[in-house]
């Protein structure tokens, strides 16, 4: 697997050198072809998804566009298809040597909301039937769970290109996203899929908006939206993964566990684009990094930051022990 934390020196950092100092080691749009994990099953959609069931007169003609596109389609494999196709279109384009012949940023028109499905349900947290009462089996309601997870995880990629678009970031930041959704537009299908097999579907079961809170939190601050969704929310999928993981196999269902330990492996580099840019950042603005990172958690997430942790991943994934590790202030 191509992890952008492969030891080579990205264009980004050759690129921005001379404004900051980015870690080296982090992939960026030079290393962009579609993963090809060993992880595989029969008919998977991987790499055969259909085409979109509601055709759209005119492609986008720009990467917000794309964006914007994939926010107003309800259907999760749509939105995952959608996804697919828009990133495929952006890695024939990324390698241009005229930037002129590249997909163009424009400016996307960002959504309060994401369209959904009817269901599931969106009730708050508290009101979640435990898994003990849920009409679907242990191991499918932790797919479904996870299916829920990553549907919203393409939306907060894509919302990041869209509603920052305007923000003046160098060209890798948009496509670091993009690509990033498009991770989790694959990590969906896996889920889609491997519930089918189980009999079951999403919105078999009720679930929560928790994750999108943190979009409409984040709306207006870039530097918050990567402290919360990158270098939280989806550390948070470093440390629980293993645990998931286990718990399936205890389920006697090693074929999800299998999923879920790769998602939890590609987890890492979303972490990670969270963490450059973060610094990025902070280092062009002259602020302390994880002065900063600490005081935008205890504004927006401080519920979310708990052990335990799987500091291994978190330390592969760049985020640094003392920045989390310790307890925020009161």
């Amino acid at each position: 697997m191509d992890a952008w934390g492969n030891g080579r020196c990205s264009s980004l950092v050759r690129a921005l050198g001379s404004l900051c100092s980015i870690p080296s080691g982090i992939a960026s749009a030079k290393a962009m072809a579609h993963r090809t994990s060993g992880f595989r099953w029969a008919g998977d959609l991987l790499r055969t998804s259909p085409p979109p069931r509601v055709p759209w007169k005119e492609a986008p003609s720009s990467l917000a566009g794309w964006a914007s596109l994939v926010l107003r389609t309800s259907d999760p494999l749509e939105k995952a298809t959608l996804t697919r196709t828009a990133f495929s279109r952006l890695e024939r384009d990324v390698e241009a040597q005229d930037e002129g012949e590249r997909l163009p940023l424009g400016r996307g028109t960002h959504v309060e909301r994401p369209s959904r499905p009817d269901r599931p349900r969106l009730l708050p947290m508290r009101a979640l039937p435990k898994p003990s009462d849920s009409p679907l089996s242990p191991n499918a309601h932790v797919l479904h769970n996870l299916a829920h997870v990553e549907l919203n995880a393409v939306d907060l990629a894509w919302d990041t290109v869209a509603r920052f678009a305007g923000e003046g970031m160098p060209w890798e930041f948009y496509v670091d996203f993009a690509r990033v959704a498009d991770d989790e537009s694959r990590h969906l299908r896996w889920c889609l899929l491997r519930m089918e097999e189980l009999g079951c579907g999403y919105g078999d079961v009720d679930a929560h908006d928790g994750l999108w809170e943190s979009a409409v939190a984040t709306k207006d601050d870039l530097l918050a939206r990567l402290a919360v969704v990158p270098m939280v929310q989806e550390a948070r999928g470093l440390d629980a993964g293993p645990r998931l993981a286990s718990r399936l196999v205890g389920y006697g269902d090693n074929r999800s566990a299998e999923v879920v330990r790769q998602i939890a492996e590609e987890e890492k580099d979303h972490v990670r684009v969270g963490v450059v840019w973060f610094q990025f950042l902070c280092e062009r603005d002259g602020i302390d990094p994880k002065t900063e990172w600490r005081a935008l958690v205890e504004q927006h997430a401080k519920g979310m930051l708990k052990g335990p942790y799987e500091h291994k991943a978190r330390q592969a994934a760049g985020l640094p022990r003392d920045w989390y590790e310790h307890p925020l202030a009161t």
